[in-house]
């Protein structure tokens, strides 16, 4: 398995030590190869940049660390479970609400996408607009009436998505880690 080292990191998000330093959001080392922080007690640990760079290990970044003075959301990209269906049905319907999903969302301006272990989809997005009620609108979205899965047509998105913007004990894969 390649190994990832800060550098990486920096490279696909260019202000990335700026912020740290300045606290305006929190990242931690996870454990090589894994999406699972390296540590117990991660979510109130303060992790110094020195640290971070001696990781050289997967890093992951805790939405909403900083609410007042960061602006992150993580948009996360599960897919729709259908229940009652065999294997195969279930699948399907997972993958292609997760394609659907993206395909709606992936021309957003700046944001960074990253592949998932399950096969979804995290999008990173950075701006002005987060608010704290952000996190609940996945209840309030739904596939179109006349979505290509009969089945699914018009049914909430409520979880197939989720929008991550509070802090807390949520943390996700900061790109480019290895999984």
């Amino acid at each position: 398995m390649t190994a990832v080292c800060f550098n990486d990191f920096c490279e696909n998000i260019p202000d990335l030590k700026e912020n740290i330093q300045n606290g305006t959001i929190k990242v931690i080392p996870l454990k090589q190869g894994k999406k699972a922080p390296r540590d117990n007690g991660w979510s109130t640990k303060n992790y110094t940049l020195t640290d971070l760079e001696n990781s050289n290990s997967n890093l992951g970044i805790m939405p909403g660390y900083n609410h007042q003075e960061s602006s992150l959301a993580i948009i996360d990209i599960d897919g729709y479970t259908m229940n009652g269906v065999n294997a195969e049905t279930k699948s399907y319907y997972k993958t292609a609400t997760q394609e659907y999903i993206f395909n709606c969302l992936k021309d957003i301006p700046g944001a960074m996408f990253v592949r998932t272990q399950s096969g979804g989809y995290h999008i990173y997005i950075w701006n002005e607009t987060v608010v704290d009620e952000v996190h609940d609108t996945s209840n309030h979205l739904h596939f179109p009436t006349d979505f290509y899965i009969p089945e699914l047509a018009g049914k909430s998105l409520k979880h197939s998505i989720e929008i991550f913007t509070k802090g807390g004990r949520k943390q996700c894969l900061l790109p480019p880690s290895i999984v």
